[in-house]
């Protein structure tokens, strides 16, 4: 299994992430991909890595958007100390693309601030230039992707 590792420091959310986990068309997917009911809510990560870039090297589980609900990336994970977790990026988020959002279980209790470290599963590996969007990607689309801390 290929994984990328992802570093980040939690940042204070908008509130809206309880309400959106506990929609049923969202927490049924969750539920099926971490094999329990999500916690309410999600921490928020200000990551080292923007999600586009992420997606284009390590390929995301998708929640298709449906009636009014957008779409979700989700990767499987799992936090250093505090076990497997969801990290997903919604694509209607009004977030920075560097911030991530991570799905448990549990309630994590993580405080604002605190730093953490992701490791992140690949559906298919490390998948290169799909999803490019600057011109360093564009010049050497794999420079990134080797470029994250990646590991088999």
């Amino acid at each position: 299994m290929t994984e990328v590792v992802v570093e980040g420091r939690v940042v204070r959310g908008l509130g809206r992430g309880a309400y959106y986990v506990s929609l049923e068309y969202y927490s049924r997917f969750f539920e099926k991909v971490a094999g329990c009911r999500p916690y309410p809510g999600t921490v928020n990560l200000h990551s080292n890595i923007d999600w586009r870039m992420l997606a284009a090297c390590c390929e995301p589980l998708v929640v298709p958007g449906q009636g009014g609900l957008g779409g979700v990336y989700v990767w499987r994970g799992s936090v250093e100390g505090l076990g497997g977790v969801l990290v997903i990026r919604p694509l209607m988020s009004t977030h920075p693309p560097v911030v991530l959002e991570i799905v448990a279980c549990r309630r994590l209790g993580v405080p604002v601030g605190s730093r953490l470290r992701v490791r992140v599963e690949c559906v298919r590996g490390l998948t290169g230039p799909r999803g490019c969007v600057s011109d360093a990607c564009r010049a050497d689309p794999y420079a990134w992707c080797s470029s994250v801390q990646a590991s088999t």
